[in-house]
């Protein structure tokens, strides 16, 4: 007879575990395998219906899907423009930049959700959502109390 573990302990976050739509976050070679069959490459053709099927699911908001701070960071080694931008395109189209909160607060959430168990924290860490827009939230950085924007109100990326 196996023994079950201990019962999962959940940080606070604004939309996760209640979420019922299921985040979808693929590695970087997954994107670019997406954008060579957006992009029509012969290289690319097998995937075609891949990127079909995550367009469907994305229209149709049976799937979200989503970056990281990581893929801006991987990016950022990407030395050809225009890849950089075919591969942008459909991060873009999938995803209209939603990302998943910081590694860093989601470690510091876990750590205080778990000695919450035994002591509440005082005070508690706010509540942020796993799920944010663009690379601001991707690293952390509450755009609710950054510096003013230069025009481009809403949006952070």
């Amino acid at each position: 007879m196996a023994k079950s573990g201990p019962p999962l302990v959940w940080p606070r976050l604004t939309d996760w575990p209640g979420h019922t739509v299921p985040i979808v976050y693929l590695d970087l070679n997954h994107w670019i395998y997406l954008a060579q069959a957006s992009a029509g490459l012969s290289s690319g053709s097998r995937f075609l219906s891949s990127l079909e099927a995550c367009r469907s699911a994305c229209r149709s908001g049976a799937a979200r899907f989503v970056l990281s701070g990581s893929h801006y960071m991987e990016m950022l080694k990407i030395r050809d423009p225009a890849q950089r931008r075919t591969i942008a395109d459909v991060m873009e189209e999938l995803t209209d930049f939603a990302v998943l909160v910081s590694r860093v607060v989601i470690t510091e959430l876990e750590l205080e959700a778990t000695l919450n168990r035994f002591v509440v924290a005082v005070p508690p860490l706010p509540s942020v959502a796993l799920v944010g827009r663009g690379v601001r939230h991707a690293f952390g950085i509450n755009s609710e109390h950054a510096a003013p924007s230069t025009g481009h109100q809403g949006t952070d990326t």
